[in-house]
């Protein structure tokens, strides 16, 4: 049976939880086996409730905040994870898991799905911007594919030249609609 390791840096309520956990439902008797490998979600976020129904295994240093300790640490962390499962399949979501997962070579085929990407956030402005664009090149080159959600996000990482136009696919979100409460 197939296995596959998702890489995630934090699963908080959000999209990509939620993307996740449809996967995971969408797969569940298939002929994969899939193990999630997350963080912990941080300050003020909470994690999405439908992760307790994953199968996770925690990367305990691993989280949204930028450290170098912490980070390196979780490297170790997530290595020791890849060798332990020995997945035939890597795919990463969010820059942090995508930069830990894809730095480790192996010679596993690695996936990178950009459910946005960092190029239009306000604070990664010109050499912030610089370097995570040339982080991202190095990083496409190491991946078997690159997954967006929505064509857009392919465009802009290609008018970046982020990758090949052959590596992408774009997918549409797959996510259930929330239902909100009336105030």
């Amino acid at each position: 049976m197939p296995k596959v390791l998702i890489v995630i840096a934090r699963l908080n309520v959000g999209g990509t939880a939620q993307y996740i956990t449809e996967l995971v439902r969408g797969l569940k008797g298939s002929k994969y086996e899939l193990l999630i490998a997350t963080g912990h979600v941080q300050g003020a976020e909470v994690e999405d409730p439908t992760t307790r129904e994953l199968p996770i295994v925690r990367i305990a240093s691993m989280g949204r905040k930028v450290s170098l300790f912490a980070d390196l640490k979780a490297r170790g962390e997530l290595k020791r994870v890849i060798d332990e499962y020995q997945p035939d399949l890597i795919y990463s979501h969010t820059f942090k898991a995508g930069l830990l997962s894809r730095s480790v070579k192996n010679g596993i085929p690695k996936i990178h799905a950009f459910h946005g990407h960092l190029l239009s956030e306000p604070e990664l402005k010109g050499f912030k911007s610089t370097i995570v664009i040339l982080i991202e090149r190095v990083l496409a080159k190491r991946s078997k594919a690159l997954v967006t959600v929505g064509k857009r996000v392919a465009q802009e990482l290609l008018e970046k030249r982020v990758g090949r136009a052959t590596q992408y696919r774009s997918i549409a979100p797959g996510v259930r609609e929330i239902e909100l409460e009336q105030r």
